[in-house]
């Protein structure tokens, strides 16, 4: 009978804790979750950051479908379609994700929108944060799309303001040796400085390989390296 006082403490919780408020959110009958707008969007990235990018997808396109359409559109509508891209490119569906990715870098306030950080565990036990913003999933849609020219630039856009962000640095390295550079090498040596483990790095690929089957390759590595080795079984299978 107290709806109106549930609303704030239910904001908290999903901001503290999005994926289990979201696995309930149901038992909350007459719960209107339009009052909960701003708040869904953190169970999108919730579910983004536990690897469930299907239902991320959904929640960041429902998200966005539910805002008011102003122009320009809002910042949270502007994290919404970036959240799509990411979750495009976990897809494997590149094309896709480089288009929401850039129409999110065409706009004036895609400067505004703060990187997602994920932590990865090195080899020597010291955790270490994972930045990854949409220039940077860009230059991984351009590298697996095999526009090695665009990720570069992409990779090297961020470098240049970040120089220890080592998933900018990994793509940086993967592309380079694509594209036949040897300095990848030197990128490679970079990545294990800053996070020990966490470049491991793919050996030479036949030249005949299909694009299907080097997306299933490059899925499997990138798996190993978010420590999802169930997934990175099924792609090497693949």
């Amino acid at each position: 009978g107290k709806k109106n006082e549930a609303y704030p403490v239910l904001k908290s919780a999903i901001y503290y804790a999005p994926i289990k408020v979201n696995n309930s959110l149901n038992a909350f009958k007459g719960i209107d979750t339009g009052k909960l707008q701003d708040s869904l969007l953190h169970i999108a990235w919730g579910l983004y950051v536990n690897g469930d990018n299907k239902a991320a997808f959904k929640q960041f396109e429902s998200f966005y479908k539910s805002s008011p359409h102003k122009e320009p559109i809002g910042l949270d509508e502007l994290n919404a379609i970036r959240g799509q891209g990411f979750c495009l490119l976990k897809l494997e569906q590149f094309q896709q994700a480089k288009n929401k990715l850039e129409s999110v870098l065409n706009n004036k306030d895609a400067s505004q929108l703060k990187p997602v950080t994920t932590t990865f565990y090195s080899s020597t036990g010291i955790s270490i944060p994972i930045y990854v913003d949409a220039t940077t999933s860009l230059g991984w849609a351009n590298y697996s799309l095999g526009d090695y020219k665009n990720a570069e630039r992409n990779f090297r856009a961020v470098l240049a303001e970040y120089p220890h962000w080592v998933n900018a640095r990994l793509g940086l390295a993967y592309t380079l040796k694509a594209a036949g550079n040897d300095s990848y090498k030197k990128e490679v040596t970079i990545v294990n400085k800053y996070a020990p483990g966490y470049g491991v790095f793919i050996p030479n690929l036949p030249a005949n390989i299909s694009k299907k089957a080097f997306a299933s390759y490059n899925s499997g590595w990138v798996n190993i390296f978010a420590q999802k080795y169930d997934d990175a079984i099924e792609d090497f299978t693949n």
